[in-house]
């Protein structure tokens, strides 16, 4: 595979758990970059119990490489990456990473649950995210509880990655509970300096659907500011 002639900085979505909405984030920036002509790819270097996340990033991705290059460590036991019996190395990970990287303009990697769950011989993302220095986009659904998950994932960043500044992205869930028309609103008093979004809920099959959904105006002005090609 040819490389890039102007490979982008690295883009990571974390979250503050699984099933929050990381695939769903990721195939619409990777839509979104390939509708402005650019040529990014998601990598799921790590899931567990379903591969159904990484075929979603593959087919967003328009499958210029092999599922087995976006997802090299792939478990059928739903426990987290790093507990399982012949976990990858940091170095075997990076090499992958790198290995990848110059061939696409843009490369969304996804992680697998939360920021610090365990993926590997004794690292997390945390551990990827402090070496590549990446853009990264924190993703939490928008219901009770997201204002003490976000405000953790503030005081790592700040402690741990002074130098970067993530993004946060809400998640608007099926059925809000009472506490998400005020969410954001708090999130912005506590935290005035962090970037903070709010994706529509998009169904039940929106992960499937990324295509329709990132024609919406609104929306589509916000991931071109999520996921900048410049």
């Amino acid at each position: 595979m040819p490389a890039s002639s102007a490979p982008g900085p690295m883009i990571f979505v974390t979250a503050s758990d699984t099933g929050v909405g990381k695939t769903l984030l990721t195939c619409l920036g990777l839509r979104s970059l390939r509708n402005r002509n650019q040529r990014p790819v998601g990598l799921k270097p790590f899931c567990s119990g379903s591969r159904a996340d990484a075929q979603h990033l593959h087919r967003a991705s328009g499958k210029p490489i092999d599922l087995e290059a976006i997802n090299p460590w792939y478990n059928k036991t739903p426990i987290a990456p790093g507990a399982q019996k012949h976990p990858a190395s940091f170095q075997q990970v990076l090499r992958h990473i790198d290995g990848i990287r110059p061939c696409f303009q843009q490369v969304i990697l996804e992680g697998a649950g939360g920021l610090l769950s365990p993926l590997g011989q004794a690292f997390h993302l945390g551990d990827l995210i402090l070496h590549y220095q990446p853009k990264v986009l924190c993703v939490f659904p928008n219901q009770l509880g997201v204002l003490n998950q976000a405000l953790i994932h503030h005081a790592w960043f700040e402690q741990k990655a002074p130098g970067i500044s993530p993004q946060f992205v809400l998640m608007e869930r099926a059925k809000p509970d009472v506490s998400a028309s005020s969410n954001l609103k708090i999130l912005k008093r506590w935290l005035p300096s962090v970037a903070i979004s709010s994706i529509p809920y998009l169904g039940p099959r929106a992960t499937q659907h990324h295509l329709k959904a990132v024609q919406q105006p609104p929306l589509a002005r916000m991931l071109k500011s999520l996921f900048p090609h410049e």
